[in-house]
């Protein structure tokens, strides 16, 4: 994966914190995956269910992706899916459904939950 020609490394970009919402699943793998080497974003938070969280990443989640996990991600600790959690965050990507993901999903969030879809003609994935 060249992810060096998806973005450029202007160094008047500054660099935002962001988190996953549902970072055990397969939606919120591919989010991690595709912000493991992005120049704008930091993942900084790993949220997934109670039952996750507390564990390091690498150790909560099943890994079901291609790419190998990266280490720096793999030794993070996952938190519950709370507000308070993702406060720092400048930016949240959600693999959860909106019920789900209740208040944090509900601001500077982009998610992959299909009735957040706006377009009605396109198909929901």
């Amino acid at each position: 994966m060249d992810v060096q020609n998806f973005t450029s490394n202007k160094p008047s970009f500054p660099k935002g914190s962001c988190g996953v919402l549902g970072a055990t699943g397969s939606v919120g793998q591919r989010f991690i995956l595709l912000l493991a080497n992005h120049l704008h974003f930091e993942l900084t938070v790993l949220g997934a269910s109670p039952r996750s969280a507390g564990q390091k990443y690498r150790e909560a989640a099943r890994w079901k992706q291609a790419h190998p996990m990266s280490k720096s991600f793999g030794d993070l600790v996952v938190q519950e899916c709370d507000p308070e959690a993702f406060k720092d965050c400048d930016l949240i990507f959600s693999g959860l459904d909106n019920d789900v993901a209740g208040d944090i999903g509900v601001y500077r969030c982009f998610s992959a939950e299909a009735s957040t879809k706006v377009e009605p003609q396109r198909p929901h994935s």
